[in-house]
């Protein structure tokens, strides 16, 4: 969600939380948001270090890491029961998605360390405006849609090389191959409900990421931002990703034998 490639966007504007939204604009260069601009600094005092008595930075982050997974266990739930209610198949795919997120939680360790090291970790800035932590778990939405658009990209890159296992353990292809084949079904005939699982799977993943944005209690422009710019990422993989797909590729197709060799 935070496009660390996306270049300066002429004439954006933010709002400026201190007056309740007025825009502040910025020829050629993105004006952040005032309480997110001004990390409370003290002379001498090294970024990120805490006050006397004040958590570190690093357990700060450890600290927000439990909202994050708030954030993504009640959404996933919540969803799964809607799509319950639906169909079951619907249902079935929301759980499967679930059990793909988690790991390490390395993207929503990135955003919170990089929102809290500007802050300093001292909390609200001098001039009182309520930094983006402090709005109802509004940095943890970010962190927790992050990582959802990365959990869609691995969904969507193990169906490029035909993967069906992630992390040592099925991944939604492999999760629905395993089912197809306790129920009996041809394997020739489960490989388009494999492929259609992964898909959709990773499609509910993006827009799972852009509807916690959109839900999260940011300034409509943050928002919009978020979210322009998760989807431009989206649909514009990088060189080195598409490069380091093909490679895997043609790798496999060299390593099997071909049917003229027996």
């Amino acid at each position: 969600m935070l496009d660390d490639h996306a270049g300066p966007r002429s004439g954006l504007a933010w709002p400026d939380l201190r007056d309740g939204g007025t825009a502040v604009e910025s020829p050629g260069v993105v004006a952040a948001p005032t309480g997110l601009a001004r990390p409370t600094s003290r002379p001498g005092a090294r970024p990120g270090a805490p006050r006397q008595g004040q958590p570190s930075l690093g357990e700060l982050v450890e600290r927000r890491l439990t909202d994050v997974r708030g954030a993504l266990d009640a959404y996933m739930t919540e969803s799964s029961g809607v799509a319950e209610a639906l169909h079951p198949v619907a249902g079935r795919l929301w759980s499967d998605l679930a059990e793909q997120i988690g790991g390490k939680l390395v993207r929503p360790r990135l955003v919170l360390t990089a929102y809290h090291g500007l802050l300093d970790g001292e909390g609200p800035a001098s001039d009182g405006v309520p930094p983006l932590a402090s709005e109802s778990g509004g940095v943890a939405a970010v962190a927790a849609a992050q990582e959802l658009l990365h959990t869609a990209m691995l969904v969507h890159d193990d169906l490029l090389d035909h993967d069906e296992q992630r992390r040592g353990r099925p991944n939604l292809a492999g999760m629905q191959r395993a089912r197809d084949r306790d129920s009996g079904r041809d394997p020739a005939a489960s490989d388009d409900r494999v492929q259609a699982a992964a898909v959709l799977g990773g499609d509910l993943a993006i827009s799972a990421a852009v509807e916690i944005v959109l839900r999260a209690p940011l300034a409509p422009a943050i928002q919009t931002e978020l979210v322009s710019s998760s989807s431009a990422r989206s649909i514009r993989p990088s060189r080195a990703s598409c490069s380091t797909s093909s490679a895997r590729r043609r790798a496999r197709s060299r390593s099997t034998p071909s049917a003229s060799h027996g």
